[in-house]
């Protein structure tokens, strides 16, 4: 079916899947959505394959049902760990993008997007906003920067063997920040600049942009997980009961009128339920939100080329 379009998201946490149909101005209306708890993966790279597959079928099988159709064709996400960029620039008379992506790349990656940041003709600057304006200039020499996002090729093989052994195919990759920074950062955001972060369950993945255009992507080892373990650590309690209770009552920063509040942690075993108070809660969960925030303010600050 040419005009419906499906997106695969496999993450360390959750399986998600989005079906959208074409209409004729091209616009995509949503009608099929689903996803299942993920296994077999872990920051965001699948490490039982089997498992996956599982999860893959049960949450696909899902946004079929919903949509009322049989799909084929699939596109993936990838984020997490697997996942590195550099920015690189090309200048020749002719094929500036071929120059610029003439890089020595890492034995395990592959090139995942190639994304211009700025093309330069005789000297003269054209961002990649205003990249309208140089379609018909005439210049001696052409010149581009560009943002390389490279993935494992490993892991993308594990992802690509994953929808082929349930019968699907694979229409394209895309980086998770990327569509995302395209879905809900408005234009004028991104031209002035902006740091786009997912948290997710073990990776934090973000995204620098900067003129319009992405100037640093990186993937933090640190994420949801994290939080949930230290509440299970702290309370003694297991890591379901953490994570139940943080998605209810959790909170990075409390408001003064809600710091007396009183959250009953379940009994575990022979232990009797317990009462906490959400401000002790959210000290737990602010502690660790503190460190991500930290290590994604030091590495955008070293790697990025920004200073503000």
């Amino acid at each position: 079916m040419s005009g419906i379009i499906v997106g695969l998201d496999i993450g360390s946490a959750f399986i998600r899947v989005a079906i959208g149909e074409l209409d004729f101005d091209n616009n995509i209306r949503i009608i099929g959505v689903a996803k299942s708890p993920s296994k077999g993966v872990n920051n965001g790279v699948i490490i039982n394959s089997s498992a996956v597959e599982a999860c893959v079928k049960e949450a696909l099988g899902a946004a079929e049902q919903m949509a009322g159709v049989d799909v084929s064709y699939v596109y993936v996400s990838i984020g997490g760990s697997q996942v590195s960029s550099i920015n690189s620039s090309g200048q020749i008379g002719k094929r500036a993008i071929d120059a610029a992506e003439a890089i020595n790349y890492p034995l395990e990656k592959q090139k995942l997007h190639t994304i211009p940041r700025e093309w330069i003709v005789d000297g003269i600057s054209y961002k990649n906003e205003h990249i309208k304006d140089l379609i018909g200039t005439e210049g001696v020499r052409l010149e581009v920067k560009v943002h390389i996002v490279m993935a494992s090729i490993t892991a993308c093989k594990k992802i690509d063997d994953t929808i082929m052994h349930l019968g699907y195919q694979r229409s394209g990759r895309t980086l998770k920040t990327l569509a995302a920074a395209v879905a809900t950062l408005p234009r004028e955001d991104m031209e002035l600049g902006s740091i786009l972060i997912d948290l997710g369950g073990g990776t934090t993945d973000v995204m620098v942009i900067y003129d319009s255009a992405p100037v640093y992507t990186v993937s933090i080892p640190v994420g949801g997980w994290y939080v949930t373990n230290d509440i299970a650590q702290v309370k003694g309690i297991p890591f379901d009961v953490a994570e139940d209770i943080k998605i209810k009552y959790g909170c990075c920063w409390i408001d003064e009128s809600e710091e007396d509040e009183t959250v009953t942690i379940p009994g575990v075993g022979s232990r009797p339920p317990e009462e906490t108070s959400r401000f002790e809660l959210c000290q737990i969960i602010q502690s660790r939100m503190d460190e991500i925030f930290s290590m994604i303010k030091d590495s955008v600050r070293k790697h990025s080329g920004l200073t503000s």
